[in-house]
This record gives C-alpha cells, structure tokens and sequence, in this order.
C-alpha cells in the first residue's frame, strides 16, 4: 500500500512538472475558477495503427495548413484568427525551447493534429500530449480515437514510459481521456498563455 502511495505521489508530481514546462506555473484552485485535470497513463505495449499516419509538421507548408484548420476548430469554441495566430507563435516559441513536435493525423488527408512533448522527470522518460484535435471535417468518425492510438504507439517506440495531458473539468474530454486509461492525479487552476 506504501509503495502504491509513493508511485502516486511521483506520477503525480511528475504530472505537474510536465504542467510547469508548457506553462511556466501551477496555481492551486479556488472557487469560481475553471480547473484543469491532470491525467496519466504508463505505456505497457505499443499499438500498431497500420494504416494510419502521424505525419511531423516541420515545413511552412505544413504548418500553413495546420494554421488554416485550428481556424476551424478554435472557432467552434469563440476563436479568432488573431487567436489562433497568437497561439502558433507559442506552439513555434515552445518547440524551439523545448523537446516538444507536432504531428497531422494522416490518411490520404490531414485529418487532426497533436502535440508530443518529451522530457525526463526523475530518471523516467516520459510524454506530455498537447492540443490534441481531429479537424472538424473528421469529427464523429472516431478517428479521435485512431489519433490518441497512434501517438501513444509513436510514444511506446520512443521508449517513453508515461503520457500525461490535461483537460477541463467541466468538458466530456476529460471523460474520453478516462474511458482510455488515463487516471486524474491532480486538479490545477486553468492559467490562460
């Protein structure tokens, strides 16, 4: 039981480390604030999604496109293109800072988009996903599924033993994130970039 609690603990704290990467700061909740979850999961074998690509998003081109579809998808939730714009300079700011890519979800087309960020908490080697989305167009295929799949195999080949995310309490992700594994080891204040 001891040994359960000190597990815990770490996948816990190292929940929040990969927090203050992204985000530089942790704020403990208080009333009336919208909070955050902090979910994980250890990587025990590696899916193989055979059909299904994650292409790395490197070139303008790609990142021209990944910009045209958070448009869409930013918009669903009150987004503008101003925002979307602000929000690819801190995607670009972070993967020059830190050990984080993007990926496209790829058939045929570009079908979502995420982010794998990789550190190291502890002596373990870990992943922190980010902005994980299927494009409106794809939504309700399940290919959400396809796509959370398929970054958790490309994380088991890069010999990470742990992903972590985070997702609103107040919205069915969190829910989602649940039904595939994840476990909640600690609730934040959400800190807008």
């Amino acid at each position: 039981m001891q040994n359960c609690k000190a597990e815990l603990s770490i996948l816990r704290e190292t929940a929040l480390f990969s927090e203050s990467l992204l985000f530089g700061k942790i704020i403990q909740p208080g009333p009336g604030d919208v909070v955050k979850a902090l979910l994980g999961k250890a990587l025990t074998k590696a899916l193989h999604v055979s059909e299904w690509q994650l292409h790395l998003i490197t070139s303008a081109d790609d990142w021209q496109q990944y910009r045209e579809h958070r448009v869409v998808v930013e918009a669903q939730f009150g987004g503008t293109r101003a925002d979307v714009e602000r929000m690819i300079k801190i995607m670009h700011s972070r993967q020059t800072q830190l050990s984080i890519q993007w990926y496209f979800l790829q058939a045929e087309e570009r079908l979502g988009g995420v982010g794998l960020l990789e550190f190291e908490y502890q002596g373990t080697r870990s992943g922190r996903l980010q902005d994980i989305d299927i494009f409106p167009s794809y939504q309700g295929l399940g290919l959400g599924n396809v796509l959370l799949k398929a970054v958790e195999g490309l994380a088991y080949r890069k010999n990470l033993t742990y992903l972590y995310l985070g997702a609103d309490t107040n919205d069915w992700p969190l829910y989602w994130y649940q039904r595939h594994g994840y476990a909640e080891l600690a609730r934040i204040k959400k800190v807008a970039d």
